[in-house]
């Protein structure tokens, strides 16, 4: 898990992380804690030379630290789903004396959003079943927020962030009534200092960049996108990387508009190389061209796959799914597991469709029980 690349992460080393972040259950319990009476004893308590006060109650999946001099809370496991467990939570989140938060395996459902504190939040593992509105607390650009492994069932907005702050959104999963809303993001921005990172993501919901700004140095990559897209009048900075992007076939009309705002978006802003090579190349159209739907039915019955076969599945490109096997190489690590050696491997069934819908465990039991045949 990469946290925070924009500086050198909230989390100090991986002994502090694995004291927040582990590997159990998707179970949550309710959030009933009381911010003034539960939770600010506790950090008391932690204060050099302060008189230490008793506690109302042990806290439990809520862990209170400093970092530094910065306070910090993190939430494990907890439901917030109601609009009496938003609102305990809210009471927590406002403080001006919190300047860390962490969500590992939350659910988020009336929660109007956040605030991000001054020196950050983070999301691992959450699910957002409702809209969720990401705001700056205090106007101070340099505030990062992060969502690594999370899944969202309605709208991820950002359109109300008109400064430049550190966002990054990694292994996500944004299904068929989501939609990722960068519409005006960083568009009043005067300075670039920080950047956007998306990548490895599925895009099942639309996505909107309408009037917004693609920071200098940010990352677009391993995306694959659904639905329609939009990326009028957006600004692409400098320096922005921009590769393996796929796209499903464009069946409606917005859909082909969407990837023509996006081809001209590149084309305005001084990407020509690129928006020529998804103009020709990208989009399970041109993959479609190339396989032999036949082939592909049979292959899919016997439960193993060619890598372009696979792309199909994945509803990515050839060309993509290559590029991540050359960098996975590169990296020591397999994201999509598979058997055998260059054009000869093949790919197990099972697999491909938990990756498809980001069940990471599935994925790694499977590529045990692939190795085994």
């Amino acid at each position: 898990m990469a946290h925070f690349n924009f500086n050198q992460g909230l989390f100090q080393s991986k002994g502090e992380m694995s004291k927040y972040i582990s590997d159990e259950g998707k179970e949550y319990i309710p959030y009933d804690y009381n911010f003034a009476n539960d939770i600010v004893p506790a950090i008391n308590n932690l204060l050099p030379d302060v008189e230490k006060v008793p506690l109302s109650c042990e806290l439990k999946n809520v862990k209170v630290f400093l970092q530094g001099s910065l306070i910090g809370l993190c939430f494990k496991d907890f439901d917030f789903g109601d609009v009496q467990a938003a609102g305990a939570l809210f009471g927590a989140t406002s403080s001006p004396y919190i300047s860390v938060l962490y969500f590992i395996n939350c659910r988020f459902g009336v929660n109007d959003g956040i605030d991000i504190p001054s020196a950050g939040v983070g999301f691992y593992d959450c699910v957002f079943e409702e809209d969720y509105n990401i705001r700056i607390r205090d106007d101070k650009p340099d505030a990062p927020i992060e969502f690594n492994n999370c899944v969202f069932n309605s709208s991820l907005n950002f359109d109300n962030i008109h400064a430049r702050i550190p966002v990054e959104i990694d292994r996500c999963l944004f299904n068929e009534n989501s939609c990722l809303n960068m519409k005006n993001f960083n568009d009043t921005a005067e300075f670039g200092l920080y950047h956007l990172e998306i990548r490895n993501t599925i895009f099942k919901g639309t996505v909107n960049f309408d009037g917004g700004v693609i920071p200098t140095k940010s990352i677009l990559e391993y995306l694959t996108f659904f639905r329609e897209i939009s990326f009028k009048d957006t600004k692409i900075e400098k320096d922005v990387k921009i590769q393996n992007l796929s796209f499903a076939p464009f069946i409606t009309k917005p859909a082909k508009d969407g990837f023509k705002s996006f081809l001209n978006a590149l084309s305005v802003n001084g990407y020509g190389k690129e928006a020529k090579f998804y103009e020709q190349n990208v989009g399970a159209e041109a993959v479609e061209q190339k396989i032999d739907k036949d082939k592909l039915e049979i292959a899919i019955k016997s439960n193993w796959v060619s890598i372009k076969q696979a792309a199909a599945i994945l509803g990515i490109s050839y060309t993509t799914l290559l590029a991540m096997r050359k960098e996975d190489k590169a990296g020591g690590i397999q994201r999509i597991p598979y058997r055998g050696e260059g054009k000869s491997s093949c790919y197990y069934v099972p697999l491909l469709e938990a990756y498809k819908s980001r069940d990471m465990a599935l994925v790694n039991k499977l590529a045990k029980e692939m190795m085994g045949k």
